[in-house]
C-alpha cells in the first residue's frame, strides 16, 4: 500500500515538474545567446522573460529570432474586442433639406485583449447596411476604410457619418438595417467579423468560400 501510495505522489510530483517547466523554452535573441525562459509580458514591443523564480528579464522583439516571433504568433494569437455606438440627429439646415432628413454617426473602438501586439498595420472596413423591403434585399448604405495600427496600450477609435432622407427614401424603400465591420490584415486575412445581424456574417464567409472579392466593392451593391 505505501508503495503504491509513494509511486502515485511520484508521479504526481513528477506530472507538475513537466507541466510547470513545459513553459519555458529556448529564445535566441542576438546579443545573448540562448535563454531558457517562460514568457511573462509584453508592452510596446519589450518582453518580459522569467528565467528563474526569482529573476526575470526584458527583452525588444526586435532582438527575437523568427522561431520566436512565430511561436508568439501560434502561442499568442491576436484577439479583438469591438464595441460599437450610434447616435442619429435631425438635420434641417439649408432650404434644400427636409427637416426630416436624419445624420447618423457610429463610433467604433476596436481594443486588443491578446497579450503580444505583434500586429503592424491591419485594414478595417466598416459597412452600413440598409434593406428594401420591397424586394426584399440589403444595399450598403454606407462604406469606410481605413488603415490602423493596434496597441496594447489604446484602443483604436473609428467615427463616421453619413445621412439618411426619409422623404426620399419612402420612395425607394430603404431603411438602415444593421452594420458589418471586417478587419484584415495586408495580406487580406480576415482578424475579425463583426455584426449585428448573422445574416451579414454568414453571406461573407459564403462569398470568402466562393472566392467573389467584387461583393461590396463599391458604395451600392446589393447584396
Amino acid at each position: 500500500m505505501k508503495q503504491r501510495q509513494i509511486a502515485l505522489l511520484g508521479f504526481l510530483l513528477l506530472s507538475f515538474t513537466q507541466t510547470t517547466w513545459a513553459k519555458f523554452r529556448t529564445w535566441n535573441i542576438t546579443g545573448q545567446g540562448s535563454v531558457r525562459a517562460e514568457f511573462v509580458s509584453e508592452k510596446t514591443g519589450l518582453l518580459i522573460l522569467k528565467i528563474s523564480r526569482k529573476k526575470t528579464i526584458r527583452v525588444s522583439m526586435r532582438n527575437l529570432s523568427s522561431d520566436d516571433l512565430a511561436y508568439l504568433k501560434t502561442t499568442f494569437p491576436l484577439t479583438l474586442k469591438v464595441a460599437l455606438l450610434t447616435t442619429k440627429e435631425r438635420y434641417n439646415e439649408g432650404r434644400y433639406f427636409s427637416r426630416n432628413d436624419l445624420i447618423f454617426r457610429d463610433k467604433i473602438t476596436i481594443t486588443q485583449t491578446s497579450k503580444i501586439s505583434l500586429s503592424k498595420e491591419l485594414n478595417i472596413t466598416f459597412f452600413v447596411i440598409g434593406k428594401r423591403a420591397r424586394e426584399n434585399k440589403f444595399v450598403v448604405l454606407d462604406k469606410t476604410m481605413k488603415k490602423f495600427r493596434l496597441s496594447t496600450l489604446k484602443p483604436y477609435i473609428l467615427t463616421n457619418d453619413y445621412r439618411m432622407f426619409p422623404d426620399h427614401d419612402v420612395f425607394f424603400d430603404v431603411k438602415r438595417y444593421g452594420y458589418l465591420l471586417l478587419i484584415t490584415d495586408k495580406a487580406g486575412r480576415v482578424i475579425a467579423v463583426k455584426s449585428d445581424r448573422d445574416v451579414f456574417a454568414e453571406k461573407y464567409k459564403s462569398f470568402l468560400k466562393a472566392n467573389r472579392k467584387t461583393w461590396l466593392t463599391s458604395k451600392l451593391v446589393i447584396i
